[in-house]
């Protein structure tokens, strides 16, 4: 640009465009007649104009850059900067196709090859920076001895959970080694050991090159095998993964599966690839054509084998493995793999050291009377298409069991105790046809009460089942599916003494469409329930007090002229804008929530200023005492906006804002 300075020389500057602005401060020089120069201080031009962003600058480390695969890498781009701005956004491609945002990220490469890693940081301007490091994979390292027996990444269920890391699982171990060393030297003894255990004999009389044995290991994850030769020498493969711990049975529907929103750009968050941590765990899939349930590692979803295998029959859709982005109906949004299960359990195995296995026995739009013990003979064939929930759930117990197919009568309608203790608990999570359909609470009370009855039968475990999220779209059918589980957990009778109380979830938001239920990753609404399952299950089986992280309740009322005083048995977060999710009616007739000072058909709410129990509702109309006033909490329709009692949980790193529990139209 032209700066034009009377008196002056002129100098033409030209800044590079940009979406800001800068300010260039000129120097002017006075030339006296004589051709001297001296230094003038006024007048100094100030130039505005636009000015360049500069792009951040990526840079990308990771450990180790080769090895055998399976190799896991650890990605860090923590040392990228932006030199005039900040960095919005860490995205990390690994070369095979799959993407993980955050600074730090892992990553395991199963197959061998050259893998260019390449970082890409965003800057506050939206530019971007790149950077790239090369992964070298070699061939997996083949030891000499090959397992046939555990199979990899099987958790076995242990005997006894009276305490957090009591109990052992039995197991054969079975295979194959080389018969002599160096051609001439037999094996004289196999050994074993398990987690940090000591070496014991496993086989002491191997022959032929195979190998069999029973051990019986405690709570832990790893198992060696050693063949000795007769001059000494040994082979041994080493950490095996197979986990002793506690197994899950996911069932329930979409959510339960798998489904949900992933982030914006169709990746996965940046919590749901960099938090999951603690022991290993493992995952049963769902059944092959020949009716074959194969182990794999728990990993986080953009690593994990999640894909069906089974595609022939409508229930077969999600059983078994986390829901792919092309099996998510969802619409109109970003859709990709999404599920709770791997963070609440990675949480749990964090807390309490005890490896975790799950099997998910679950299906999008799958209403309670699909669940349903069938009446009469059951289906013979473990492979059919056309099992019921229920005959999938057992035979997925069986494979846990290490009860072969075919081995128990499934022609009788009764089995008592045949697969008690098979696994630790069942994980429901389930209702949201039912709430979109307006059941009543007798029908689904009738529907869960049989199920539940059934299940304490055949299995004897306890069931920790969800109160389900907002429902768009229930017309008050929520409420009824929501008060079914409350009163199941309340009363803890007959066999609804193994219904256990599971996470509270009306707060949360689901996707807005009716027809697809979903959480979603954007709006915290997926990681919210993640943390409140870590809680419930840790609550559940776990803790010395069941009740440790449950929500406030009302333990009582009182009314004086104009204000209605709410008491909780606990300290409640404060709301500076009020509850307005404490639904409050008079005669029938919903008042209306402000902030500040009601007016006649309006309440205002708050927590009481020294009373932190207590929530203090304020009339705007005059009360007789003759109304019918009554209050209700977690009915209907919510929306991250509503406001409810909640009291502060903590487990391990996790921490949110447990809600208060369930009123249904409370006269007070």
């Amino acid at each position: 640009m032209c700066v034009p300075i009377p008196g002056a020389t002129t100098r033409t500057y030209s800044p590079a465009a940009s979406d800001g602005g800068s300010r260039l401060r000129v120097k002017v020089i006075n030339r006296s007649l004589f051709g001297s120069a001296s230094a003038y201080s006024e007048p100094t031009a100030v130039v505005e104009g636009p000015a360049t962003n500069l792009p951040p600058v990526a840079q990308l480390a990771a450990d180790p850059l080769t090895g055998p695969a399976p190799l896991t890498v650890s990605f860090d781009g923590s040392a990228s900067h932006d030199p005039d701005g900040t960095i919005e956004s860490w995205s990390v491609g690994f070369g095979d196709g799959a993407v993980a945002r955050g600074q730090a990220v892992t990553h395991t490469y199963t197959t061998a090859g050259t893998y260019e890693a390449e970082l890409t940081v965003v800057d506050d301007s939206g530019a971007e920076g790149t950077s790239e490091v090369s992964i070298t994979v070699t061939p997996a390292e083949v030891s000499a001895i090959v397992l046939s027996e555990p199979s990899r990444w099987r958790t076995f269920q242990r005997d006894d959970v009276s305490s957090t890391l009591s109990g052992h699982a039995t197991f054969r171990v079975a295979g194959t080694y080389p018969e002599t060393h160096d051609g001439t030297h037999p094996a004289v003894a196999v050994d074993w050991r398990f987690g940090v255990g000591d070496w014991a004999v496993l086989d002491a009389s191997p022959g032929g090159g195979q190998f069999s044995g029973e051990v019986t290991a405690t709570v832990g994850s790893g198992l060696d095998v050693r063949v000795r030769y007769s001059d000494g020498h040994t082979e041994e493969l080493q950490d095996w993964e197979v986990n002793v711990g506690d197994v899950f049975v996911v069932t329930g529907q979409s959510n339960a599966s798998g489904f949900g929103w992933a982030a914006e750009d169709g990746g996965i968050a940046d919590e749901f690839t960099t938090e999951v941590g603690g022991l290993p765990g493992s995952l049963l899939m769902n059944r092959d054509e020949n009716g074959v349930h194969t182990w794999y590692e728990l990993r986080d979803i953009v690593d994990g084998p999640f894909a069906p295998t089974r595609t022939d029959h409508p229930m077969y859709v999600q059983w078994g493995g986390w829901a792919q982005a092309a099996n998510d109906p969802t619409g109109g949004g970003p859709s990709a793999a999404a599920s709770v299960w791997p963070y609440a359990l990675g949480y749990l195995t964090q807390v309490t050291g005890v490896p975790v296995g799950i099997t998910v026995v679950s299906n999008p739009g799958m209403p309670m009377s699909w669940h349903q013990k069938p009446v009469g003979s059951w289906s013979t064939d473990p492979a059919s298409s056309d099992l019921t929930a229920y005959e999938e759930l057992v035979q997925r117990v069986e494979q846990i069991a290490c009860i072969p197919n075919g081995v128990v009568d499934r022609s009788v309608t009764e089995r008592p105790g045949d697969l008690n203790g098979a696994v630790r608990a069942v994980l429901h999570w389930q209702g949201e046809s039912e709430a979109t359909n307006q059941s009543s609470y007798a029908y689904y009370l009738g529907q869960v009460d049989a199920w539940v009855t059934d299940l304490a039968v055949d299995l004897g475990v306890p069931i920790i089942a969800a109160q389900i999220g907002n429902t768009p779209g229930a017309a008050g059918g929520d409420t009824n599916v929501r008060k079914v589980v409350q009163d199941l957990w309340d009363d803890q009778s007959g066999a609804r003494s193994l219904f256990k109380r599971g996470p509270v979830l009306y707060d949360v938001a689901l996707t807005a469409d009716p027809a697809h239920i979903h959480f979603k990753n954007e709006d915290g609404s997926m990681q919210e329930a993640k943390r409140r399952w870590a809680l419930a299950i840790h609550d559940a089986l776990y803790a010395s007090d069941p009740d440790a992280n449950r929500g406030p309740r009302l333990v009582g009322s009182s009314r004086d002229g104009q204000t209605v005083t709410l008491t909780f048995d606990t300290s409640l977060v404060e709301e500076p804008l009020g509850y307005n999710g404490i639904l409050v009616r008079i005669d029938g007739a919903t008042q209306t929530h402000v902030p500040g000072s009601p007016a006649p058909g309006q309440v205002s709410t708050h927590r009481h200023p020294i009373d932190t129990r207590t929530v203090v509702i304020e009339f705007g109309t005059q009360l007789t005492g003759t109304e019918l006033v009554d209050v209700s909490i977690g009915t209907g329709t919510y929306s991250n906006a509503k406001r409810v009692p909640s009291v502060t949980r903590t487990l391990g790193s996790v921490t949110t804002n447990v809600p208060a529990e369930l009123l249904v139209k409370r006269p007070v």
